[in-house]
């Protein structure tokens, strides 16, 4: 683990930050884990949550600067050495939500701890982890990282952020987010290929999209849907999020004194979510799920309390068509 963390190339900031010496990069993290958040999650797509909850391990950190993170307080607003944790209490963490009966181990924000990661996996493994991994990324991840990870994640869950890098730099802090994921996608892809669920509908290998559709459409949401089907596979699951609601510096500033993102101070509109919807229609996407407008009511995780409170009623709904069994 210490070769690419005294010069760390993990993300594609590649900022050669040594980490084993204390030094931090753009995702100000340091050699320990930082995990602020371990808990049993139930408001994650039908396939991850299942009857029994996803084993939703978060870290601390990111390698992009959203200025509309739900997850914020974890992401940005706090220092990730408050959260640091051994390697030893990571595997720990990950045997305990095996135990608690969750369906899968979900690593979420991992970009720049996918050494951390794929170490405490593989002694969770000796010790007795059976739960397929899932991998919940924004997508700006390196080819080579996803390549060295190909034995340790079975399931990969990348966002489609943007298809503009203008919006990625101006929203995003990452000026070639679109080149970057697409190829991070592809190797998910070729890594995993379509969503297979077991028995009982739960994944346990695979990739399911994630794309955040935004107020106004900066992120290109049609452009993204296409790429997705003419260039990965029709093939490919997609959850269409609707969650969306001003957080971060858009609530901070009221979006009214900040004309770079002026548009993102208000919830999707229905004709919005509309379009959306009918870009997985007009390209053939069938595979996957719709979440429902009302879920920016409900999904609104709070880190500062013990457990982030994420509500099953946040939970997307199905779209026609059927995942691989």
């Amino acid at each position: 683990m210490q070769g690419p963390m005294s010069h760390c190339t993990l993300c594609p900031r590649r900022c050669g930050a040594n980490r084993v010496q204390g030094h931090t990069g753009y995702c100000r993290s340091g050699i320990l884990p930082a995990v602020p958040s371990a808990c049993v999650h139930h408001g994650e797509e039908p396939v991850l949550s299942g009857s029994r909850g996803a084993g939703t391990i978060f870290f601390a950190g990111c390698n992009l600067k959203c200025i509309y993170c739900q997850n914020h307080q974890i992401s940005q607003d706090t220092d990730p050495a408050k959260s640091e944790i051994t390697p030893e209490a990571l595997v720990g963490r990950i045997l305990w939500l095996q135990g608690k009966g969750c369906h899968n181990i979900e690593f979420v924000t991992p970009s720049h701890f996918t050494s951390q990661m794929a170490d405490a996996v593989i002694e969770a493994r000796r010790q007795g982890l059976k739960l397929p991994v899932a991998y919940n990324t924004s997508a700006y991840d390196c080819v080579d990282t996803l390549q060295a990870l190909e034995d340790v994640v079975d399931i990969y869950l990348p966002d489609i952020k943007y298809s503009f890098d203008s919006a990625a730099a101006r929203l995003s802090d990452a000026p070639d987010y679109v080149s970057v994921s697409r190829r991070a996608i592809r190797e998910m892809w070729r890594q995993k290929g379509r969503l297979v669920l077991d028995a009982d509908g739960v994944a346990t290998r695979g990739v399911l999209v994630r794309h955040l559709a935004l107020p106004g459409d900066p992120g290109g949401t049609r452009e993204c849907i296409r790429f997705l089907a003419e260039e990965i596979s029709c093939d490919i699951s997609v959850s269409l999020m609707s969650q969306y609601y001003p957080a971060h510096r858009v609530a901070r500033t009221g979006g009214s004194d900040c004309a770079m993102f002026q548009e993102l101070y208000r919830p999707l509109l229905a004709k919005e979510q509309e379009s959306a919807r009918a870009a997985l229609d007009e390209f053939g996407i069938v595979n996957g799920f719709v979440q429902d407008r009302s879920s920016e009511k409900h999904f609104r995780p709070d880190f500062y309390r013990s457990t982030p409170a994420f509500t099953p009623a946040s939970a997307p709904g199905i779209i026609q068509g059927d995942v691989t069994r």
